[in-house]
């Protein structure tokens, strides 16, 4: 029963690494934080911003949905969820998502050969539009201000797949996060 268990969750863990790809994650330790002696944590209620349309997405929605992939993330590390304020770490979170549109002017023929002699002198122009998404996690010590831990990440969003693409951020982000009782990796 154990075997199957690891094999099924090494399957949702490759997928996650699917919906991941092309995503950009970078991790900081800013305080080189020893996270051995930590055992429980929490996740506060972040912030949520959307321009450009009305957000496919309510906060209170998207917070379990972070609550459920931090969680998720953090006991497999042997971290022990809790709703008490007074966990050892705090995970928190800012996310948004924005629209974005490139242009730009080709030139003349923009590289094509022109096919006819009216053509010759008419710019081209190449332009793309897409939405931006992006979340920050934060670990703060308890519920103080100390910053022991950050990841930030950025991904071209498909609105109809934002849980999925979510789950693979965070999943990304955790990557590396140290196991509860070890000193965190070098």
């Amino acid at each position: 029963m154990k075997k199957s268990m690891k094999h099924i969750a090494t399957g949702w863990l490759l997928l996650l690494s699917v919906v991941a790809f092309g995503q950009k994650i970078k991790v900081s330790d800013p305080g080189k934080a020893d996270f051995a002696s930590l055992k429980t944590f929490t996740v506060a209620k972040g912030e949520l911003t959307v321009t450009g349309e009305e957000p496919e997405v309510s906060a209170n929605i998207f917070y379990e949905w972070v609550k459920e992939y931090v969680r998720h993330e953090l006991e497999l590390k042997g971290y022990t969820f809790t709703e008490d304020s007074m966990a050892d770490f705090t995970v928190d979170y800012v996310a948004g998502s924005y629209n974005i549109n490139r242009n730009e002017d080709m030139g003349p023929l923009g590289g094509m050969p022109a096919t006819d002699p009216t053509k010759m002198d008419q710019s081209r122009y190449w332009s793309e539009s897409y939405r931006q998404g992006l979340l920050v996690l934060q670990i703060y010590r308890g519920n103080s201000t100390k910053l022991l831990w950050e990841a930030e990440g950025s991904v071209n969003l498909n609105a109809a797949q934002a849980e999925r693409v979510l789950a693979g951020m965070i999943a990304r982000s955790f990557r590396k996060f140290p196991k509860q009782g070890r000193a965190k990796r070098k």
